[in-house]
């Protein structure tokens, strides 16, 4: 009866950083598994964002001025 109630006492009773047994599984499940084993870097450039906003913006100005004349 010990060994068939042990894992339950395990996933009870057994903590991580804090975390418990099954969010701990769940966690290297998901970065085994689930997500790829290369990841590649990305950023995201505020300054290239706005230079293309005012270029768009820059188009829309020029199309509009084009349709009113």
């Amino acid at each position: 009866m010990v060994i068939v109630m042990l894992p339950w006492f395990m996933f009870a009773m057994y903590q991580k950083n804090g975390i418990p047994l099954e969010k701990f599984l769940m966690c290297i499940y998901t970065a085994q598994f689930k997500r790829p084993k290369i990841r590649t870097y990305q950023t995201y450039n505020l300054y290239a964002a706005a230079g293309r906003q005012s270029q768009l913006e820059k188009e829309v100005k020029s199309i509009v001025s084009i349709q009113k004349k």
